[in-house]
């Protein structure tokens, strides 16, 4: 019996890493149709995490 499976390879350039993980959101949005909340809520909660950490540990930049 043949085994399907779906797989997104990425190969991102560490330089640009702002649209480089835009890209892959949207490429996972686009591969889960209804899924967008929770894959948009993930993605949030994560990032809130982590500018938490960066918080405690001295502040955030804009990275500008």
């Amino acid at each position: 019996m043949a085994k399907l499976k779906q797989v997104i390879k990425a190969e991102l350039d560490p330089r640009r890493p702002v649209p480089e993980i835009m890209a892959v959101i949207e490429a996972m949005i686009v591969s889960n149709p209804g899924h967008e909340g929770p894959i948009l809520l993930g993605v949030y909660d994560a990032v809130q995490t982590a500018l938490d950490r960066m918080t405690k540990k001295g502040g955030v930049t804009n990275g500008k």
